[in-house]
């Protein structure tokens, strides 16, 4: 009898001796939403800005040294790298950047703009026939000559999509980029080196409406304590076998030993959740719960927050 004491109280204790870890992949949802309802997508620029650099304003060369004392030269291919990404895509059935739009906001460069008004918004919508409009209210970037072969830049930029039928900004988007542009990837001027970084954010912006895979881990009992079933389910799952796993831990769940009945439960909802069925799972981490598993609650509220951040539908 005294042989069986040491494996009584480590199992008793709950030491990570008798539990394994189950690995899952899950898909998050995106960190954009474009409604399915949109058709057509217009990404406008609204980044451009009257100054008091140049007094006469009404004289077009006057403005044009303003704009290139101003405007970035990575914003235009910033937004036609997100173009170009989302009709990749598909994220509707056009998406374009126009180029007969200009839009000024009057604000410094350093503060992000007021988001534009709805009788603006709808205005512009019209003209382009867009449901949508995604507007790059800010883009500033700079860059340093590092020692490794390369420009680093730091870019910020903030982008608002109007739902036009909605009138909602449904998403605002401040971003801090640090894209690394190699000396190879540009022919030696300012403009294509910026030009090369504004696509990267595009494409970083553009792979906001994809949805993102992440692994979890999950504590489940590998064996217990008088209770051979669970050492056998356990044999399958690491085999990846959870259905076969189910077979052993599911006659457990009934158990009239109250620690047996709540391991083969939380077994039953980690096999629920590898199996793809979340709301099962979370029924049996809720019994194991209410059986006093401390482990199935914080469980619980894992589940709960995986359901809220996987993609529904998309």
């Amino acid at each position: 009898m005294k042989k069986w004491i040491p494996l009584v109280l480590i199992c008793f204790a709950g030491l990570p001796s008798c539990k394994s870890t189950a690995t899952f992949e899950v898909k998050v949802k995106p960190d954009l939403v474009i409604p399915r309802s949109a058709k057509k997508i217009a990404i406008v620029d609204r980044c451009r800005f009257y100054v008091n650099l140049v007094r006469n304003l009404e004289d077009p060369r006057q403005r044009k040294t303003k704009e290139e004392l101003q405007y970035n030269y990575g914003v235009l291919t910033a937004m036609q790298s997100l173009s170009e990404r989302w009709q990749e895509l598909e994220v509707a059935d056009s998406i374009f950047v126009p180029y007969n739009i200009e839009l000024y906001n009057a604000d410094s460069v350093d503060k992000v703009p007021e988001k534009m008004n709805w009788e603006e918004a709808i205005r512009i919508s019209k003209k382009l026939n867009a449901d949508i409009l995604v507007v790059l209210e800010r883009y500033e970037s700079s860059y340093v000559n590092s020692n490794r072969g390369s420009l680093d830049f730091t870019i910020q930029s903030v982008w608002r999509i109007y739902d036009i039928r909605s009138k909602t900004v449904i998403s605002e988007l401040h971003m801090q980029n640090s894209p690394m542009v190699l000396y190879s990837a540009y022919d030696g001027t300012e403009k294509h080196a910026r030009e090369v970084a504004g696509r990267m954010i595009g494409e970083q912006i553009a792979a906001r409406v994809q949805s993102q895979s992440r692994t979890v881990y999950r504590l489940y009992y590998k064996r217990a304590f008088l209770s051979p079933p669970l050492k056998y389910g356990s044999s399958y799952a690491r085999r990846d076998e959870w259905k076969s796993a189910v077979t052993k831990w599911l006659p457990v769940t009934e158990s009239r030993t109250r620690s047996l009945s709540r391991k083969a439960c939380l077994n039953m909802a980690v096999a629920a959740e590898k199996l793809g069925r979340p709301q099962l799972a979370i029924d049996w981490a809720q019994r194991a719960s209410e059986k006093g598993s401390r482990l199935a609650r914080q469980y619980l509220v894992e589940l709960e927050q995986e359901e809220e951040s996987k993609v529904i539908g998309n």
